[in-house]
């Protein structure tokens, strides 16, 4: 065999339109001619020339069309290039004629294809991991509220536990300000406290778990009002920030901020306690309710003392030389050893006074325990205190009621203090001056 006895043929694959173009040109060839013949196979470019021609026009057609070439004897007797291109007679991978390492193009299209499909098997971890998160269960609770989805909404809040456990820490937190029993009917009465609530508890939650169904199903949230601001606490849920670190493997806590516009737009952070379930979570409780409430009430003893600065000083101005005495008086068959409290005070404002009350809270001196509280009056309409003038009022105490009272009058052996607060004076000409009782009486 001669050393004649090589050819170069242009590989078969789908080249961009630039190359196609360069073939072409360097062939004078018409383009369309030149895609049919890649589709067909291999073209011989040049055929039966010795090899060290062959490799300058492999060289020289790469560098001129970008075209992959390869060096190969001819499989049949052809023509050579100059009168015709014609396809190879096979379609044989390069690979199987003449092994060699994979060209340049199909290595970048293998390794391409790996990181295609590293980045889909990452992408499907990172969407499992995202939809089984609590960050993902908290905003199909927002889409449930909003497309009034209750099946979607049960579904990731057990709202029956979240109410139950909420009534339960309410009921107990207003029972421990009643304090211990003083006597065996206190007791009772608180047993008695603590059984009605543990009956009410149960109907009152499904009462409660009803009307939030139905403002779920309705799409009425908001008109839960007062009942927790139940659409505040739902819309910053979908921004809540889930703690990375959970106390177990099996909970996460979901940390939702509550404007409140009736204490100047202060915010409370919630802090609901979640559970993981068969692939998503769950809210399940309120974690600081109790912190909450707390809260919410020292809100309102703030808010009421500033709404009543001006109205204290304003009765501090209109009375003046007030002063307490005190007496134990004979005990009686129906009322027990009793306390008389008296109280003096001048009218120091320019007007007429015409009935005044005031709350006072009578302690002992030594260690200050409460012995009672009571409410003084002046006045029934029927006379006046002039500016200037002085008047008294008084009031007996029963200790049958008050144990605490009835201890120290059976031995008195430390001073008393008493407290006070006038809540109100009204005037002859019809004015009045009167403090706010409670936070939801302010304007």
């Amino acid at each position: 065999m001669s050393d004649n006895n090589y050819n170069v043929q242009i590989v078969a694959q789908r080249y961009d339109n630039a190359t196609v173009a360069k073939l072409a040109a360097l062939f004078k060839k018409p383009e369309e001619q030149i895609k049919a013949a890649l589709e067909k196979g291999n073209i011989i470019a040049k055929s039966r020339i010795d090899e060290a021609s062959a490799a300058k026009y492999k060289k020289a057609i790469e560098q001129k069309t970008g075209a992959l070439c390869i060096i190969a004897a001819p499989d049949l007797p052809l023509h050579d290039y100059p009168e015709v291109i014609k396809p190879a007679a096979t379609k044989a991978h390069p690979d199987s004629v003449n092994p060699q390492q994979p060209p340049k193009r199909k290595l970048a299209v293998i390794v391409a294809s790996i990181a295609l499909g590293a980045a889909l098997l990452t992408a499907l971890v990172a969407y499992h991991l995202w939809t089984s998160s609590p960050a993902y269960s908290l905003l199909q609770i927002r889409q449930a509220v909003n497309d009034r989805d209750l099946a979607l909404f049960r579904k990731h809040v057990d709202y029956e536990n979240l109410i139950s456990r909420g009534l339960e820490a309410t009921t107990a937190r207003e029972l421990d300000k009643v304090g211990p029993a003083d006597n065996l009917w206190e007791a009772l009465g608180n047993q008695i406290g603590e059984g009605i609530a543990g009956l009410m508890i149960p109907a009152l939650s499904k009462k409660l778990a009803g009307d939030l169904e139905h403002a779920v199903a309705q799409g009425r949230v908001a008109d839960l009002g007062s009942r927790l601001r139940l659409d505040a606490v739902i819309a910053s849920l979908q921004g809540a920030a889930n703690e990375s670190a959970r106390a177990t493997p099996d909970q996460a806590y979901a940390h939702a901020p509550v404007e409140h516009p009736a204490f100047g737009n202060k915010r409370f952070t919630l802090i609901f306690s979640m559970r993981e379930m068969d692939g998503y979570w769950q809210i399940v409780e309120l974690s600081n309710l109790t912190d909450y409430l707390d809260w919410q009430a020292e809100q309102k003893a703030y808010y009421l003392a500033e709404a009543n600065k001006p109205i204290l000083a304003a009765i501090d101005a209109s009375v003046e030389a007030i002063s307490f005495s005190h007496k134990r008086l004979p005990a009686t068959p129906f009322r027990g050893p009793e306390l008389r409290i008296t109280m003096n005070f001048t009218n120091a404002g320019s007007k007429a006074i015409k009935t005044l009350y005031c709350d006072i809270t009578i302690s002992r001196q030594d260690d200050g325990e409460l012995l009672g509280e009571q409410s003084l009056s002046w006045g029934n309409g029927s006379r006046l205190l002039a500016p200037g003038g002085r008047a008294e009022l008084s009031k007996d105490l029963s200790s049958f009621t008050e144990p605490a009272l009835k201890r120290y009058l059976g031995n008195p052996d430390t001073e008393l203090q008493i407290d006070y607060q006038i809540s109100s004076i009204s005037f002859a000409d019809g004015s009045e001056l009167a403090l706010y009782r409670g936070f939801d009486k302010l304007p």
